[in-house]
């Protein structure tokens, strides 16, 4: 969630009770780390994804991040970013917005790495009867939408496709008498073999404001395809 960058010592709250008649709240606390103590926030480690957090319970653990922003080689921690008792952060260093400038989804650890604390029936009956059930029920509802939002991240990251397309050559050249303007286009890919042909299609604003749009075709090499397109220099003008 785009906001203020969170710290090592950026406090997080939880909504999570802990087993007992009545059930003790987790509260929350802290974030522990270990964060990235090479990259300095207001003179504090970054937080990511994965740190943990201070909770009365376990120790609770943030499984979201800025997907467009990477510490570490880890999508950076922000207020609000949630954990995986049903809580989230709560402050950051106001100084220092992280993702505000873009509309990108966040980050979400995978399902089958999020630790999940057990709900029995016990615990939700000893929250209801002790009138504690209120707070319970939040910690599960955040706890439903992340394995929700999880498993949509899981199964998107599972279909192939391509991304970060870029022009890295332009130049003029002579071919059968007409001057056209040669593009190289590259583009990465995920999912997608290595040798396998990728069909794509890309569109151009021309000098005109036209848009001229074009399919183009590859074959995958290092995790890039990469397509030389030619245009006639005067559809350019």
């Amino acid at each position: 969630m785009p906001g203020p960058a969170a710290t090592i010592g950026s406090m997080h709250v939880c909504p999570m009770l802990n087993p007992g008649v009545p059930p003790p709240p987790h509260v929350g606390g802290p974030v522990m780390g270990p964060g990235v103590p090479t990259v300095l926030i207001g003179g504090k480690p970054a937080a990511v994804m994965g740190d943990t957090c201070t909770c009365a319970g376990p120790p609770d653990t943030i499984v979201q991040g800025e997907s467009t922003v990477l510490i570490g080689g880890k999508p950076a921690a922000t207020v609000g970013s949630m954990t995986a008792h049903g809580g989230s952060v709560t402050v950051g260093d106001p100084t220092v917005l992280i993702g505000t400038g873009v509309s990108a989804p966040t980050a979400i650890s995978p399902v089958k790495r999020i630790p999940f604390p057990d709900i029995s029936p016990i615990l939700r009956a000893a929250a209801a009867v002790t009138g504690r059930g209120s707070s319970l029920k939040e910690a599960e509802r955040s706890q439903k939408k992340l394995k929700e939002e999880a498993r949509e991240m899981d199964e998107q990251e599972e279909k192939p496709g391509i991304y970060d397309l870029r022009w890295t050559k332009e130049e003029t050249v002579i071919k059968d008498s007409k001057e056209l303007k040669e593009v190289e286009v590259v583009a990465s890919v995920f999912n997608i073999n290595e040798g396998e042909t990728v069909d794509f299609t890309i569109e151009r604003e021309q000098t005109n404001g036209d848009i001229l749009t074009k399919e183009l075709s590859g074959k995958v090499e290092n995790g890039e395809v990469r397509v030389t397109w030619q245009i006639e220099k005067e559809k350019c003008n």
